[in-house]
C-alpha cells in the first residue's frame, strides 16, 4: 500500500511517502523512495503501476527540455500532452485491473516551485492539476477511511507546537485510526 500526501498551505508544501515496496512473491521491502527526480528542475513522489511509470519516466525525459513554470500543469504543455498520449495509447488489460499512476510533482526554478498532482489511468488519460491549499492523498493508501483528515490533524498539531513522534507515525494505519496523535 502506498501513502503519497501533500499538504500545501500557501507558498509552503510538506510531502510525505512511504517508503515500502510490495513484490508480486509476496515479498515487501523498505528500502525504495517511490521518487523520481528527472533533472535538476522536476520530480516525481510515486505511486501506481511500475512498469507504466518506467515508461512515463522516459517519455518525460524526452519532453524535460520543453518544460517550463508556464506549461507544466498546461493541457497544451510538453508534459500533459506526451503523458496523454501514453496513458491514451497504451492498451489496457482485458484479464487485470487497469494500471494507474498517480504522483505529486515538483518544478522548481530559482524563483518559483509549482506543486502539482498527477493522475493517470492506462487506455483512459491523464489529469495534471496544481496543488490546491489543503491535504491532497494519493495512492493505494488514500482508500482508508478518514485517512485525509488524520493526516491534515497531524500536521495541524505539528504545526501547532506539539511534534508527532517517530513512534506514532511508524504505526500501522488501522492503529493510527484508533489512536489518533
Amino acid at each position: 500500500m502506498t501513502i503519497i500526501a501533500a499538504y500545501k498551505q500557501g507558498n509552503a508544501v510538506s510531502i510525505v511517502s512511504d517508503f515500502r515496496a510490495s513484490f508480486p512473491n509476496g515479498n515487501r521491502s523498505d528500502s525504495i523512495l517511490k521518487y523520481f527526480q528527472v533533472d535538476d528542475r522536476m520530480g516525481f513522489f510515486m505511486a501506481g503501476s511500475v512498469p507504466v511509470w518506467s515508461e512515463a519516466a522516459q517519455i518525460i525525459h524526452s519532453v524535460a527540455n520543453d518544460i517550463t513554470v508556464d506549461n507544466v500543469v498546461s493541457t497544451d504543455g510538453p508534459l500533459y500532452i506526451a503523458l496523454r498520449t501514453l496513458m491514451e495509447t497504451t492498451p489496457a488489460p482485458w484479464n487485470s485491473p487497469v494500471p494507474k499512476i498517480m504522483g505529486i510533482g515538483v518544478y522548481w526554478t530559482p524563483t518559483q516551485t509549482v506543486y502539482f498532482e498527477l493522475q493517470g489511468k492506462v487506455g483512459s488519460g491523464i489529469m495534471l492539476l496544481p496543488l490546491e491549499d489543503g491535504m491532497t492523498v494519493l495512492g493505494s493508501g488514500q482508500v482508508i477511511p478518514g485517512i485525509t483528515d488524520l493526516l491534515t490533524r497531524a500536521v495541524q498539531k505539528t504545526s501547532n507546537g506539539i511534534r508527532a513522534t517517530t513512534l506514532q507515525m511508524q504505526l500501522k494505519p488501522c492503529e493510527l485510526l484508533s489512536n489518533p496523535l
